[in-house]
C-alpha cells in the first residue's frame, strides 16, 4: 500500500511549497539493480525538480534472516545476480569495495546538484528559521522523509 514514487515526489513537493524543509531517503539502493549511475541520476533529478531539499542514501543491509529471504527473492528473480550478492554480502553489509564505488557515485551526484546528503538537525532549522523569519511564520518546521 506504498503510495508510488510520483505521488511521494508530489508530496515532497506540496511540502517544500509550504515551507516545510522536506527531502526523501533513498533506501535501500540495491547492488546491481537500482544502483546505475543512470538510476540515480534520475532519482536526484526527479528530487530536485519536486523541491527536496535533501536526499539521504542507503544500501542494502542484510541481517541474517533477512538474507535468507532476499537470497530466496533473487534467486527466483534475478538468478544470474545470486553469485554476485554471495560474494558481495559475506557480512550484514557489502564489501568495502563496493560502499566505496557507490560513495563515489553519490558525491558526484550530490555534488552534482548541490543537496545535502542528510537530514538536518532541529538545531539547523531552527537556524535556518532565524535567518528568515518571515518566510515561514505560522508553519511549524519539520523533516519529512519519504
Amino acid at each position: 500500500a506504498t503510495p508510488p514514487p510520483l505521488k511521494r515526489l508530489e508530496t515532497v513537493q506540496t511540502l517544500a511549497e509550504h515551507g516545510i524543509h522536506a527531502g526523501i531517503f533513498a533506501a535501500p539502493l540495491l547492488p546491481y539493480l537500482t544502483d546505475s549511475y543512470e538510476d540515480l541520476d534520475k532519482l536526484f533529478s526527479s528530487a530536485q525538480q519536486h523541491g527536496a531539499r535533501f536526499i539521504s542514501a542507503s544500501v542494502l543491509r542484510l541481517v541474517p534472516d533477512v538474507k535468507t529471504w532476499f537470497f530466496h527473492v533473487l534467486e527466483q528473480h534475478y538468478p544470474h545476480l545470486l553469485p554476485v550478492y554471495r560474494q558481495l554480502y559475506r557480512a550484514a553489509y557489502p564489501t568495502t569495495r563496493y560502499a566505496q564505488e557507490l560513495k563515489k557515485k553519490l558525491a558526484d551526484l550530490y555534488t552534482q546538484y548541490e543537496v545535502p546528503d542528510d537530514v538536518p538537525s532541529a538545531a539547523e532549522l531552527r537556524t535556518e528559521l532565524s535567518e528568515e523569519p518571515d518566510s515561514h511564520q505560522g508553519v511549524e518546521q519539520l523533516s519529512f522523509v519519504f
